[in-house]
């Protein structure tokens, strides 16, 4: 009776410490993991690498959705160097949603982030690539143009607007060489090349109608120069500063100008015909 006490004595002490100490590995492990998803979130290079020496990133595949849900916000080629490290390190993406970020490779697609885009896509199998492809809809980018046509759209966004096709091309481009040994893939690359041509006309109908509103801006800007070079011939009082103020915005708006033609041509290859662009 007295060893079994002692037994049960021993068993209940050794269960208490296997406790506190799988609470502290657990904590440890929340602790590190926080310490790369703010290296990743920062966007430095250097602080993801000194974050990442000496860890343990066994079954940590969920890093590849942060940095990709992070790339749009900072510059990709760092976005790529991080993901790269990773996959050096044994950690290979899963096209997996994990909590409330997306799968790696579709986020990147769908966030226009061609150098990831090109490093998942040669990282994966065909089977996820052909899966991933099949359920790609043009329907939420073409939305997205719509929103912004009459409002002035951010940096990050005209980065989208631009790079989205471009990526979906890229699939396009990796499907086509899967295709010769995968029938999905071959499915697959029909299924974007649709997608692709209703992206590359909503693009198109964003960047003609922004072209044509700084076409109109840009008359009224040179019609007030012209009204206050009469005034001032007419009066003798001249207004040099507004002048030049409307010098200003006037080159500022031909370069947004030559930008939206040029993305309407990207995507149609012809230019685009403003005339039936009204004051």
């Amino acid at each position: 009776m007295k060893n079994l006490l002692t037994i049960l004595i021993l068993f209940f002490i050794f269960a208490c410490s296997s406790q506190k100490i799988e609470k502290q590995e657990e904590v440890f492990t929340q602790e590190s993991d926080q310490k790369i998803y703010n290296a990743i979130d920062s966007g430095v290079f250097a602080e993801f690498q000194e974050a990442l020496a000496g860890e343990d990133l066994r079954g940590k595949h969920e890093l590849h959705n942060f940095v990709a849900a992070k790339c749009s916000s900072q510059y990709q080629t760092v976005s790529e160097q991080m993901a790269l490290m990773l996959i050096k390190k044994g950690v290979r993406p899963l096209e997996r949603n994990y909590r409330e970020l997306n799968a790696p490779l579709r986020t990147s697609l769908e966030r226009g982030c061609t150098p990831l885009v090109q490093l998942y896509l040669n990282s994966m199998s065909p089977q996820e690539i052909a899966r991933l492809s099949m359920d790609l809809k043009a329907t939420d980018f073409i939305n997205f143009t719509e929103k912004i046509l009459d409002r002035e759209p951010q940096s990050y966004e005209l980065i989208l607007v631009e790079q989205r096709p471009i990526s979906v091309d890229l699939a396009i481009q990796k499907n086509s060489e899967l295709c010769l040994n995968e029938d999905k893939n071959c499915l697959a690359r029909d299924h974007l090349l649709k997608e692709l041509e209703d992206m590359k006309q909503a693009v198109a109908r964003f960047a003609y109608h922004k072209a044509c509103v700084v076409q109109i801006e840009m008359f009224n800007t040179l019609q007030s120069m012209n009204e206050q070079v009469e005034f001032a011939r007419a009066t003798g009082v001249a207004s040099p500063v507004t002048y030049d103020e409307h010098v200003g915005h006037a080159q500022e708006l031909k370069g947004w100008f030559q930008y939206y033609d040029t993305l309407f041509y990207k995507m149609t290859g012809e230019s685009a015909d403003l005339s039936q662009c009204y004051l």
